[in-house]
């Protein structure tokens, strides 16, 4: 970057990116000197700052983090602002650091005198797996696609779009987590997000999907280990694995009519419970959500029409007969003190969707022989 061209930057975006562009600044000049204005310093004292020749260096950097403190009004502040870009000293570059600014003049003057830059804030899942692989490549460490698309979705859940702050934060997260270590495994991914219920459920699925037992029961042996209250956590599972085998269930039992089951599909509505026992009763809020969201019925939908999916190989009797099993479990755990019954009804579920149980009546006679869980 030719500091004669450019006396003020205004970066915008994400943290990160900002970083890595004012460190690549700072290391493009043998001899710099750098003062930081934040709003700990006056407005006097930045202008000073920026005016002031250095009896040290021969090039400048004011690093604006924030705007100083002043006393005047912001319409002054952005006044000043504006007459003093063009009163920048040719050795003086000033940076102002993700700082929020809209006035349009002022911006005309930053253009007029420098540049803005703007690094996204957002990104999509596409983008999120490219940025990742550049952090891997940097940090010198190998992972398998499919890993590195199982540690995004982590993040994304089921949204569109991610802050690319947050995707930062959880890669350092596992950098710290892996330590030298050049090859990085599921198991370093579970180890970072088995906290996170919503990791623990979308990763569960995924190995259902393609009926992966040993990564299964290497993910419940993890949870067993580490989970803070491991009978709600299944619990919360169970209920989200309903939710699940419910859209397959509309989506195989729609097959022909795609577009018509996921219209019918999108307009399910989540029901608002009111009042309690004898009193309870149901209805639709006037801003109630759906029940599934449009990404998760296109992704669903996708995956069953496949080329070789395994989600073919599922009949809707199957589907019932793993609805109506986890419905019975959810009973049993909430009417019983009996521990160690939530990790074998979680178990059983996995190996019957996993057809290493074939025979539905095996799980019945489990689920009703209550003395396997005594102690």
């Amino acid at each position: 970057m030719d500091l004669l061209k450019h006396k003020i930057l205004l970066l915008n975006g994400n943290w990160n990116q900002r970083y890595l562009a004012i460190e690549k600044l700072k290391k493009s000049f043998e001899d710099v000197e750098i003062t930081i204005i934040n709003n700990s310093c006056s407005y006097a004292f930045f202008e000073q700052s920026i005016l002031q020749e250095s009896c040290f260096t021969s090039i400048r950097i004011i690093l604006v983090n924030e705007l100083p403190k002043f006393t005047f009004s912001r319409p002054i502040l952005i006044k000043n602002l504006t007459g003093l870009i063009d009163k920048i000293p040719l050795n003086c570059l000033v940076i102002l650091n993700g700082i929020a600014i809209s006035a349009k003049k002022l911006i005309a003057k930053i253009k007029e005198n420098g540049n803005v830059i703007n690094f996204p804030k957002e990104i999509d899942f596409a983008e999120a797996v490219d940025m990742m692989q550049k952090w891997m490549s940097m940090y010198k460490k190998n992972i398998d696609g499919e890993v590195l698309h199982t540690f995004i979705r982590n993040i994304f859940t089921d949204q569109k779009k991610m802050l690319v702050d947050k995707l930062y934060l959880q890669m350092q997260k596992l950098m710290h987590v892996v330590g030298n270590k050049d090859i990085i495994d599921e198991n370093d991914i579970i180890n970072v997000s088995y906290h996170d219920q919503n990791f623990i459920v979308w990763t569960l699925i995924d190995h259902l999907d393609k009926k992966n037992i040993k990564a299964i029961l290497d993910m419940i042996s993890v949870l067993s280990m580490q989970s803070g209250n491991l009978e709600s956590e299944i619990i919360g599972i169970f209920n989200i694995l309903l939710w699940k085998y419910k859209l397959l269930l509309y989506i195989i039992d729609g097959k022909g009519r795609i577009m018509d089951i996921k219209r019918n599909i999108g307009c399910l509505k989540k029901l608002e419970r009111q009042g309690v026992r004898s009193h309870m009763h149901f209805n639709v809020p006037d801003e109630s959500k759906t029940i599934y969201s449009a990404n998760m019925v296109q992704y669903t939908t996708k995956l069953y029409n496949e080329p070789r999916s395994i989600l073919k190989s599922i009949t809707i009797e199957k589907i019932l007969h793993i609805n109506n099993f986890i419905r019975n479990c959810l009973v049993v755990m909430r009417s019983s003190k009996i521990e160690g019954k939530a990790l074998v009804f979680l178990k059983l579920i996995s190996m019957f969707v996993c057809d290493i149980i074939k025979d539905i009546n095996i799980l019945y006679d489990i689920l009703n022989a209550g003395e396997v869980f005594a102690e």
